[in-house]
């Protein structure tokens, strides 16, 4: 099943809504009111330009680059972890991998 394409104007009342600090549901409500139904994956999506990435990949265009840092393992980080795990009792794996 083929997705419907969103409109370039609900888009565009989607984003100025998330900056306005909107909430996914606030916003899917007032959508609504307007007479769009709209899921609150499809909002998510508009945040993250996903359709955009689409749209560049076919229309054969470079993909916006990975905006997230990548975690290293620089050696101040490695001796904060040796630190946690030479304690009594140790932290949990989860609160070590978190840093």
């Amino acid at each position: 099943m083929v997705r419907q394409k969103i409109s370039d104007s609900v888009e565009g009342v989607v984003v100025g809504l998330l900056k306005t600090q909107h909430t996914y549901r606030s916003i899917q409500h007032l959508l609504k009111a307007m007479g769009y139904s709209i899921s609150l994956g499809s909002i998510k999506n508009i945040r993250d330009n996903n359709g955009h990435q689409c749209q560049n990949i076919n229309a054969g265009l470079s993909i916006p680059k990975f905006r997230y840092r990548r975690n290293m393992a620089t050696p101040n980080l490695i001796r904060k972890i040796n630190r946690m795990i030479d304690r009594v009792n140790p932290t949990t794996q989860r609160e070590i991998s978190s840093m």
